[in-house]
């Protein structure tokens, strides 16, 4: 990865490596409220990471949310629109911080649109339905693991850097059972006994959006005092005004085809004042992700995870 831009408050802040089969853009911003001061010690840090800072002024909150939204939508190459909807800003606000990551790669080996073809994936929610079913059949690195009763599977990207790990529970409902293991889910060991094998793939082909405010799930995580009026502390960020965090937006997007994967994400943080409110065997193994499975888009040396989903039912 190089940086792109510089340490000057108004760089765009991110991080990129591109090349002819492969783009990477990690960005990361701060949208200041016009005339608010930070703390010296918070911009040092936030220069270490290659945050970009441009003020703006929230009392014209159309303006605002179109400069936020038009800033993600161009940091992933239109991908994701519309991050913060109508409403979420106002005059209370002081502070925006936003992170947004697009990925664009094409597969080591390329499934042949020829062999895509509608198969029956089935859910726990209902009957089975069709979906078109990409196919190949390869060497590629695959375990079996039994404590996890589930099949993993290591779809790679050229120039061997990234790759999409794929875990496919052994039993059709297996899924839950599987997303409950995750806490203990080591993927330096996983991808470590991982071993080059003759694998029939089925995979579908699909492309997601998924949207959600995370106030409630960070809190439930444990993250509770950053949202209190009354509990927060960010004096490390400021001292001029008591901040809280109001709230905290997410949303993915991911395409999934036969050349490769195009996918981003952008996630938002929106701080008011407290007066706001709100070596392997030979035998050929099938891997037929004809059920819920997850996966995860990694960075194979570091094991950073880019994104992490789930395929539990076809998009409508």
């Amino acid at each position: 990865q190089q940086p792109n831009g510089g340490s000057e408050q108004t760089t765009s802040g991110s991080l990129s490596t591109a090349s002819d089969d492969i783009l990477l853009d990690i960005a990361n911003r701060i949208f200041l409220k016009a005339g608010f001061e930070l703390r010296k010690e918070f911009l040092q840090s936030a220069d270490k990471f290659i945050v970009g800072v441009e003020q703006v002024n929230f009392h014209q909150s159309d303006v605002a949310r179109k400069t936020i939204n038009d800033w993600v939508a161009k940091k992933t190459h239109d991908t994701i629109q519309n991050l913060i909807p109508a409403g979420a800003l106002d005059g209370q606000t002081l502070m925006v911080l936003v992170n947004a990551v697009y990925f664009k790669a094409e597969w080591q080996k390329q499934f042949n649109k020829m062999n895509t073809a509608p198969r029956r994936f089935f859910t726990d929610a209902g009957p089975a339905t069709n979906v078109d079913m990409m196919q190949i059949q390869s060497k590629f690195k695959y375990a079996m693991r039994y404590d996890l009763d589930a099949q993993v599977l290591a779809l790679p990207y050229k120039g061997n850097k990234f790759i999409m790990l794929v875990f496919l529970p052994r039993q059709a409902d297996g899924l839950r059972n599987l997303e409950s293991k995750l806490a203990e889910l080591n993927l330096r060991d996983v991808t470590s006994n991982m071993y080059e094998n003759d694998v029939l793939v089925f995979l579908p082909k699909f492309k997601m959006e998924y949207k959600k405010e995370l106030n409630e799930p960070l809190q439930q995580l444990g993250m509770t005092d950053m949202f209190s009026e009354l509990k927060a502390n960010f004096t490390g960020i400021t001292r001029s005004e008591p901040l809280h965090v109001d709230m905290v937006l997410h949303k993915a997007f991911i395409e999934v085809g036969e050349e490769g994967t195009e996918a981003a994400a952008a996630t938002v943080v929106s701080f008011s004042s407290v007066t706001s409110v709100g070596g392997g065997r030979s035998e050929q193994i099938v891997f037929k992700a004809d059920h819920p499975f997850l996966f995860f888009i990694l960075h194979e040396q570091t094991r950073l995870v880019l994104f992490a989903g789930r395929y539990s039912s076809p998009p409508p």
